[in-house]
C-alpha cells in the first residue's frame, strides 16, 4: 500500500496528514462514485411510481435497483415509511446542513405544519437530521429530531430511537436510506413526503421543493426463521463474536451476558470497553479476564485470554491462544504541521490455536464521535492505517490459516477508516472482505442504540476477514428486542439481556479453507 499516493506521509511512530479535508474529499468522492451507481436528483422525481418487483427493504445503507425501481425515493410498508436521502458526502447526523423529511401522512393541507413556502403541504412527521441550532457558529447542531403532530396541532418530540428512526449508512456517503415507523401502522390513507436541506445561509431541495408520493407497499414481510439465524451454521469451522460491552457491565451486571454468550456459544470473542471507565482503576489482566469466563460460563471452558495495554480491548477463547504483542502502537498524529496527540492505539491481538487452523484475532476500539474531516476523524484514519500496517507485518511472519479483525470502529464520519483497515490485509495481499450481518428479527444493519440519546442507532461496529483463506458461512447481529417471545423462550434469553450495553454483539460463522 502506497500511503504516499493517498496523501499520507508514514515512518515509524509518527503519522502525517497532509491536506486532511481534500484527502477524504478525493477518496470518498471515487470509492462512493465507483460504488452508488447513477444519482438521482430529487428536483427532478416523477410524482408517483409503481412499486412492480421491488423486494422488501433491508435497511443497510445500499442503494440496489430491487429495492428501489424506477426511482423510486419514498416507500411504505405495514410499520414504516422508507426515504433514499441525499447525503452531500456528510453523515446525516453530523452535516454541514439540515436535512429534513416532512411526510404529509394523511394528505391533508389543513393538518400538521406546512413547510417554508407550501401552505398545501401538511406535515404530521417531521424528521430533521443535524437539527437548527443558533448556539453553533453555522446553526446546524448534531444528531436528529423527530416530531409527531396530532389532529389537534399538539406536537409530540421523539429520540431517534423511539421514533423507530435508523439512517444508514451511519459514515458519510452520498445517498442515505432512512427508515421511520408510521404514526398509524398499515393507514390506507394515501401519504406524500418532501426532503429538504437547509443551513444557515441556503435553502436547498434539489433544484426545489417537489412533493412526491409515498409508493406503498402494506404487506408485513416475514424475517428469516430464528433457527436460520442464531445457530450455528452447520458448515462453520468456528464462530467469532465482537462485542462492546459498556464499560466492564459483566463485572456488575454478569446474568445478561451470560445468556449472551451461553446462547451463541462462540469459540472466539472480541471485547471492547472491559475496563472500568475511571482511569485510575487498575486494567483486567488475561488471568482476571480468563476467570470471569470460566466461573460464569464453565460449559463452554476452558477459557484462555488476551489482553491489551491500551485499555478495554482484549480476546476470549475456548482453545489456547498466544498474544502477539502488537499494541501499544503509538503514531504521533499530526495535520498541517499541528500535532494532534501521540496515541496509544485500542488493539488486542492473539494466535488462537483452533482445530481448523491458527486464527490471527484482533480487537479494535477506534477514536469515538466527530465528523468528517474533524480531529476525531483524523485520529481513526491514524489508528486504522497503524493496526493495518501491524496486522500485515504480522500475518506475513507467521502465516496464519485465517486473519480476523473485529470492533467498535466508530464510523461517523468519513468512510476512510474502514477502507484502511482491510486495504491489502488478506493473507494473499487483497482487502479483507467487510461481514454484512443483519439484525435478528429485523431488515436492517444497526449495532449501536440508545433510546435515550439524540443520535439516532447505527452501524458503528464491523466485522473483517481473509475471504482467501475463510468464507462466511453465516453472520447476524444480536438484538434481543427483536426477538419473537418464542424464540425468547427457546434461546433462554430475556428481552432487555442485549440492552446491557449500548452496543450489540455481531456475530459470524467462519469455515476456514484448508
Amino acid at each position: 500500500m502506497n500511503t504516499r499516493t493517498m496523501g499520507l506521509k508514514n515512518r515509524p511512530g509518527r503519522l502525517r496528514i497532509n491536506n486532511p479535508t481534500g484527502l477524504l474529499a478525493i477518496f470518498l468522492v471515487g470509492a462512493f462514485l465507483a460504488g452508488c451507481g447513477p444519482r438521482d436528483h430529487y428536483g427532478r422525481q416523477p410524482l408517483s411510481l409503481s412499486l412492480r418487483d421491488a423486494f422488501p427493504i433491508t435497511l443497510d445503507g445500499q442503494i440496489t435497483p430491487g429495492e428501489w425501481p424506477g426511482g423510486i425515493i419514498a416507500r411504505a410498508d405495514h410499520d414504516n415509511f422508507y426515504f433514499r436521502v441525499p447525503g452531500a458526502e456528510q453523515p446525516l447526523q453530523a452535516g454541514f446542513a439540515t436535512t429534513t423529511i416532512w411526510v404529509d401522512e394523511d394528505r391533508d393541507s389543513a393538518t400538521g405544519v406546512n413547510p417554508p413556502g407550501l401552505p398545501n403541504f401538511g406535515a404530521d412527521l417531521i424528521v430533521h437530521f443535524s437539527p437548527p441550532d443558533p448556539q453553533k457558529p453555522n446553526g446546524v447542531g448534531s444528531g436528529a429530531r423527530v416530531e409527531r403532530i396530532s389532529p389537534d396541532g399538539e406536537t409530540e418530540l421523539q429520540t431517534p430511537a423511539r421514533a423507530g428512526l435508523l439512517p444508514l449508512p451511519t459514515n458519510a456517503a452520498a445517498e442515505h436510506e432512512v427508515r421511520v415507523a408510521r404514526t398509524n401502522p398499515g393507514a390506507d390513507s394515501p401519504a406524500r413526503a418532501l426532503i429538504t436541506r437547509t443551513s444557515s445561509n441556503e435553502h436547498t431541495a434539489g433544484g426545489g421543493p417537489t412533493i412526491v408520493d409515498i409508493v406503498p407497499d402494506r404487506r408485513r414481510h416475514p424475517n428469516p426463521p430464528r433457527a436460520a439465524i442464531i445457530e450455528k451454521h452447520a458448515r462453520a469451522d468456528v464462530r467469532i463474536v465482537s462485542c462492546n460491552v459498556l464499560w466492564a457491565s459483566p463485572l456488575n451486571n454478569p446474568a445478561p451476558f451470560e445468556r449472551i454468550f451461553a446462547a451463541l456459544a462462540p469459540d472466539i470473542i472480541l471485547l471492547q470497553e472491559w475496563d472500568l471507565r475511571d482511569f485510575d482503576a487498575p486494567k483486567i489482566t488475561a488471568h482476571e479476564l480468563a476467570t470471569w469466563f470460566n466461573d460464569h460460563l464453565p460449559a463452554l471452558g476452558p477459557w484462555h485470554a488476551a489482553v491489551s495495554t491500551a485499555r478495554g480491548v482484549a480476546i476470549v477463547a475456548r482453545h489456547p491462544l498466544e498474544d502477539v504483542g502488537l499494541a501499544p502502537l503509538s503514531p504521533t498524529i499530526e495535520a498541517n504541521g499541528e500535532e494532534l496527540m501521540r496515541r496509544n492505539v485500542r488493539l488486542a491481538s492473539a494466535i488462537v490455536h483452533t482445530p481448523s487452523g491458527d486464527i490471527l484475532a484482533g480487537s479494535l476500539h477506534l477514536k469515538c464521535c466527530g465528523a468528517v474531516g474533524t480531529s476525531e476523524d483524523l485520529k481513526r484514519i491514524a489508528e486504522s492505517l497503524a493496526i493495518n500496517t501491524a496486522l500485515r507485518h504480522k500475518a506475513r511472519d507467521i502465516k496464519p490459516a485465517a486473519l480476523v479483525l473485529a470492533g467498535d470502529v466508530n464510523l461517523v464520519g468519513s468512510q476512510l477508516p474502514l477502507e484502511l483497515l482491510r486495504t491489502g490485509a488478506d493473507l494473499d495481499g487483497s482487502n479483507l472482505t467487510v461481514a454484512q450481518p443483519t439484525i435478528t428479527g429485523d431488515r436492517a444493519v444497526y449495532t449501536w442504540r440508545d433510546p435515550k440519546s439524540n443520535f439516532p442507532p447505527g452501524r458503528l461496529d464491523y466485522l473483517l476477514y481473509s475471504d482467501h483463506t475463510a468464507s462466511a458461512q453465516a453472520a447476524f447481529i444480536l438484538d434481543c428486542g427483536a426477538l419473537s417471545d418464542r424464540d425468547l423462550r427457546d434461546l433462554n434469553l430475556l428481552r432487555t439481556d442485549t440492552s446491557a450495553s449500548d452496543h450489540l454483539p455481531t456475530v459470524i460463522d467462519l469455515r476456514i479453507h484448508r
